[in-house]
């Protein structure tokens, strides 16, 4: 917690799997709180990563995405069935009162606010404010493309404000691996390819 970070700020440079703070295969409670991240234009993979195990409960609160780059994420959640990735599916995961402003490509869609990658359910994603500029908000998505195994179960995506993002794709973004997730808040452009969501607006 309270951390600065300043990456990616070369370009050209070979930063192509550089982050902010990564955690991988942990194994208990984990918090990710107060941090500043400043994502130049170079090559970045995103500034929080957390990948999953079945032991790892996170928490990413409070943390302020200032983000350059025309292909960086902003927080990434990940979790796999795939045993050759020794990585497992999350669960329980909390992301939220995050600021992230992101300054995205226009012409790509590389670069999400906040994901979902694979096997993450049970998960929320609430009251974080993102602007700027990319290409989608809030995205639940495979982790291969086309790939309908790890899926993303249940999970809530709550009063997240979107007043202020431009999105080249979409505001909310849901893959087919999606079921059952659940969307309040800000009225956004959506799509859904998943079986099940539910998207609730506010008037």
């Amino acid at each position: 917690s309270g951390n600065s970070f300043t990456i990616g700020q070369t370009v050209g440079a070979n930063q192509e799997n550089s982050g902010g703070i990564v955690c991988y295969r942990c194994n208990a409670a984990v918090l990710i709180a107060g941090n500043a991240f400043n994502l130049g234009a170079g090559s970045v993979y995103s500034a929080i990563e957390a990948f999953g195990n079945s032991g790892a409960r996170y928490h990413i609160v409070a943390n302020v995405i200032n983000s350059q780059s025309p292909m960086a994420d902003g927080i990434d959640v990940v979790g796999t069935t795939d045993p050759v990735n020794a990585v497992t599916p999350v669960r329980d995961a909390i992301v939220e009162d995050n600021f992230l402003n992101l300054h995205g490509d226009p012409q790509s869609l590389n670069g999400e606010a906040i994901s979902f990658y694979g096997a993450v359910s049970q998960s929320i994603v609430r009251g974080n404010i993102i602007t700027g500029l990319a290409a989608n908000a809030l995205n639940a998505a495979s982790l291969y493309p086309g790939d309908t195994t790890d899926q993303a179960v249940s999970n809530q995506f709550l009063y997240n404000d979107i007043s202020r993002f431009k999105p080249v794709q979409s505001t909310y973004y849901f893959d087919t691996n999606t079921i059952d997730n659940v969307v309040r808040g800000q009225r956004g452009s959506v799509i859904d390819y998943g079986t099940g969501n539910k998207f609730y607006f506010l008037p």
